[in-house]
């Protein structure tokens, strides 16, 4: 069904057919808006270990990655959208394919590869193997290896740059990151943008004003928002500059002599997102 025309039914209408028609048996409450394949192994993986999880609309599945013919032909394989079914095969063969090659490269905790070496690392023909902290988790997207790049901050010195991802260590994330530089391979999130990095500086400096300001016994209130943002005006910490009206609690930042502090209270007064008292 074309997506305009699905967007454009009544919803009662839509949640049936997405129910009957697009993927899982039952017309049970959805689960996921969104439908995905979990593919994971162990440090050192073979194919009969190789674990896949379905997060489907309806429910669950997991099976063995070598499982995925049988599945596929049982009743309940039978009824999941084809795009579903198409990517599952796809992904079994990609495994099968470069299972080996990773073995023999998983020794640095992440191995890029091709399923078929004659064509270049493109959507459809890319395998990640990214050792985790329990496990190898599999990449077959450039879209999922940005989703795992998404989780990053920036430290209390406002320029060091961590991942956050719980599954991984951040040094393994950069150690991906790269390995998709030296390939040339472009990922969102595996650099940031001026803009972006510049926003989360600024989130970074008020979160650690915050926190002195509340060891320090100032009054913030949670009605607040921390940070806002106007679409052409300078970003603004109403929750921060309610507190700094307090000349005492100015005083007390003033003279805390902590290194993080006076750098995230300097860079909020230079942006002119807070507004002191005179202490």
């Amino acid at each position: 069904m074309p997506r305009v025309l699905w967007q454009t039914l009544p919803v009662g209408i839509s949640a049936m057919l997405s129910a009957s028609c697009l993927c899982g048996c039952a017309s049970a409450p959805q689960r996921n808006t969104r439908e995905s394949i979990v593919i994971s192994a162990p440090r050192e993986p073979t194919m009969e270990q190789v674990s896949c999880v379905l997060e489907l609309r309806n429910g669950r599945e997991e099976l063995a990655l070598t499982q995925t013919a049988a599945f596929l032909a049982s009743e309940r394989g039978a009824k999941l959208a084809r795009r579903i079914q198409s990517e599952l095969r796809r992904r079994e063969h990609a495994v099968r394919e470069t299972i080996a090659q990773a073995r023999a490269e998983l020794g640095g905790g992440v191995a890029v590869l091709r399923p078929d070496s004659k064509r270049p690392y493109a959507d459809g023909n890319l395998v990640v193997y990214l050792a985790g902290k329990t496990n190898t988790r599999l990449l077959f997207s450039r879209e999922e290896m940005a989703q795992l790049l998404a989780f990053h901050q920036v430290g209390d010195d406002l320029t060091t740059i961590h991942y956050t991802h719980p599954e991984f260590t951040s040094e393994r994330l950069a150690a991906l990151c790269n390995r998709l530089a030296d390939l040339g391979l472009s990922v969102k999130n595996a650099t940031l943008s001026a803009a972006d990095l510049e926003r989360m500086k600024t989130e970074a400096a008020a979160r650690i004003l915050e926190r002195h300001l509340r060891r320090g016994g100032a009054n913030l209130s949670e009605r607040l928002p921390l940070v806002t943002y106007g679409l052409l005006s300078p970003p603004t910490c109403p929750k921060l500059s309610a507190a700094l009206k307090d000349a005492a609690a100015v005083d007390r930042l003033v003279r805390s002599n902590d290194p993080d502090c006076t750098r995230a209270l300097l860079r909020l007064v230079r942006l002119r997102a807070v507004e002191l008292a005179c202490p």
